[in-house]
């Protein structure tokens, strides 16, 4: 008599470190494996070890014990049993797995469990699907038109979301969608892909921005009349980010004391660590006399860190928050300066990025250089630095317009 049982088939791992949840059919020496769907091991664990309770485990398990049950009758019909004639049999009443009603927060819990996500980027995905929740309850991937995208992207600049906000959460979505068109079972084979040629086109949409003047960088890089600890401080950071050609911060709160290497300093941003599989170019930076007295005044020479705000155990979410916590009194301190002495913008830590990249721009160094020195990918991603001019720049070139004479 032989054996039916639901278990996880662990001898081939497929796309997305998922696994086939299978019905296991032993009949003597026989050991027949007949898939019903893709589940990682942490989901196996939570619907069928743990047997949670909530509705969704529960429903799903009882799709799944219907389904062994047909297995059975089917071998209970096939005398004598013979394996080919049962998987033909099995597939010809079980057309498809078992299917998923496609609810989205479903697929986004499925993407979020099985991707390596960085904390940040998997908040990222929950906003995601929180807000397309609010907008349609219920939402399904059945839902999700190319009609649906452009009703979505209207709504939302109504409400003065930026098309780079709205452009971020449907290219969340869009990961999505490609992983559940991927891995079988999770969707209908016959869903009509939104995006992409003849369907919605993400808008690629760079914010303008207004960089300090070369006068205001000046006045900053120079300044030393410091009024306290804090503000010396976070001035010291801006320089020193500005002179790491532009880095983030966090690149700066795992800057080393080992990555001095010499005259340079040479470290690789932890943005393209991860999110680049090739092409990854560390930074090179001449360690100049400037460099070298703003390190003096805010290294900690106890740590192998630079900073030494973090130690070698710090782990991603650790780190993210050290560094959260820092730009935002830092920020404080910089916006306070930026008032204090009416800057054109706003004076905080990313703002080093684009002063750098405004800096070499407006010495005509060339797009290609400056893309270089940013690390970035391609010219393109460095044109967003360079697209908004000074209020300088602006007024010395509308000078050469024919102007009215007034009196």
């Amino acid at each position: 008599m032989a054996t039916f049982n639901i278990v996880l088939d662990k001898r081939n791992k497929k796309k997305n470190n998922t696994y086939n949840l299978s019905v296991r059919v032993i009949n003597g020496k026989d050991v027949i494996y007949v898939p019903i769907a893709p589940m990682t091991v942490m989901q196996y664990n939570h619907v069928f070890v743990k047997k949670a309770v909530d509705e969704k485990s529960i429903e799903f398990r009882e799709k799944c014990n219907e389904f062994l049950t047909k297995c059975e009758r089917i071998y209970t019909e096939l005398k004598p049993f013979n394996s080919k004639l049962f998987r033909q049999k099995v597939k010809e009443k079980e057309e498809k797995k078992i299917p998923s009603d496609g609810k989205i927060s479903d697929l986004f819990d499925q993407y979020i469990q099985v991707k390596d996500l960085k904390s940040k980027t998997k908040s990222h995905y929950q906003t995601t699907v929180n807000i397309l929740m609010t907008y349609k309850n219920g939402l399904t991937i059945y839902d999700i038109t190319a009609k649906f995208l452009k009703q979505f992207e209207k709504k939302y600049m109504k409400n003065n979301i930026s098309l780079a906000t709205i452009g971020s959460y449907l290219r969340n979505l869009r990961s999505v969608i490609n992983f559940a068109m991927e891995t079988e079972g999770l969707i209908n084979s016959s869903y009509k892909y939104p995006f992409g040629k003849g369907g919605y086109q993400i808008k690629g949409y760079f914010p303008s921005k207004t960089a300090l003047t070369k006068n205001e960088i000046d006045f900053i890089v120079n300044f030393e009349s410091y009024k306290n600890k804090d503000q010396k401080y976070a001035l010291c950071i801006w320089k020193i980010l500005y002179y790491l050609n532009g880095s983030n911060f966090v690149d700066l709160l795992r800057l080393k004391w080992s990555d001095i290497k010499g005259k340079k300093i040479v470290f690789v941003r932890k943005k393209t660590e991860f999110t680049r599989t090739n092409n990854v170019r560390p930074v090179e930076v001449p360690f100049f006399p400037e460099l070298q007295s703003l390190f003096e005044q805010v290294g900690n020479k106890s740590s192998i860190y630079v900073l030494g705000k973090i130690d070698e155990f710090y782990n991603e979410k650790k780190l993210s928050n050290k560094s959260d916590k820092m730009k935002k009194m830092i920020n404080k301190e910089l916006s306070d300066f930026s008032k204090e002495f009416k800057l054109s913008v706003d004076l905080k830590i990313k703002s080093a990025r684009d002063c750098f990249a405004s800096s070499l721009y407006r010495s005509d160094v060339s797009i290609v250089k400056i893309s270089k020195m940013l690390n970035h990918s391609n010219t393109v991603v460095t044109e967003h630095y360079l697209t908004g001019l000074g209020t300088d720049e602006l007024f010395d070139i509308n000078e050469h317009l024919c102007r009215k004479n007034v009196s």
